[in-house]
C-alpha cells in the first residue's frame, strides 16, 4: 500500500495595512466626528477667549488698587490707543509712568465703558479708594451661555463682576 502524506499548502501571509474599504470606514467616521465636534470647539474657544479677558481685566484693576494703595498715589487705568477693546494701561497719574499694559485682539470681542465718571478712565487715589468709577461690559464675537461679563468699580474701589446671557 502505498500512504500518500498530504502536506499542507502554506498560507499566504496577509499584506501589511489596510484595506482600500477600513480605509474608507475610517475617514468617513472620522469626518462625521469632525462635523459634530467642530461647532462646540469653537464655543468652548470663545467662552476661554471671554473669561481670561474678564480675569486679565479683574487683575489689573485690583493690581492698580494696591499699587495705589502701596505707593500711596493716583493710578489711572485707561483704554489703549482710545479704545478698551485695544486693551489697557495701568498709569501713574502724576508722572504718567507706564506700570502695567494688556493688549488684546480688537477682532476677538469688544470691551466698552458705561457710566464712567471722569473722562474714559478709572482711577484710585493713595487710600485705594476710586475717584473716577464706571463699569465696562466685556463681549465676545460667538458669545455662547452667560459670557457677557460686566466690570463694575464702586467709589469705596470695591469691584463687582457680574455676568449675563449672550444676545
Amino acid at each position: 500500500m502505498i500512504l500518500v502524506k498530504r502536506v499542507p499548502e502554506p498560507r499566504r501571509a496577509s499584506p501589511p495595512g489596510f484595506t482600500l474599504i477600513e480605509l474608507m470606514v475610517t475617514i468617513a467616521v472620522f469626518a462625521i466626528l469632525a462635523a459634530v465636534g467642530t461647532p462646540s470647539m469653537t464655543r468652548y474657544f470663545n467662552n476661554q477667549t471671554a473669561d481670561r479677558i474678564v480675569r486679565q481685566l479683574n487683575t489689573d484693576i485690583q493690581f492698580a488698587r494696591n499699587h495705589a494703595l502701596a505707593y500711596k498715589l493716583d493710578v489711572n487705568i485707561q483704554p489703549k490707543s482710545g479704545s478698551w477693546s485695544n486693551g489697557w494701561e495701568v498709569r501713574e497719574a502724576s508722572s504718567n509712568i507706564l506700570v502695567r499694559q494688556a493688549t488684546l485682539d480688537p477682532t476677538a470681542g469688544t470691551v466698552s465703558a458705561s457710566s464712567m465718571s471722569s473722562g474714559n478712565r478709572l482711577a484710585f487715589n493713595g487710600a485705594g479708594r476710586a475717584t473716577a468709577v464706571g463699569a465696562l461690559t466685556i463681549t465676545i464675537t460667538g458669545c455662547t451661555g452667560d459670557r457677557v461679563y460686566r466690570i463694575e468699580i464702586l467709589s469705596i474701589g470695591q469691584i463687582i463682576r457680574s455676568e449675563s446671557s449672550c444676545v
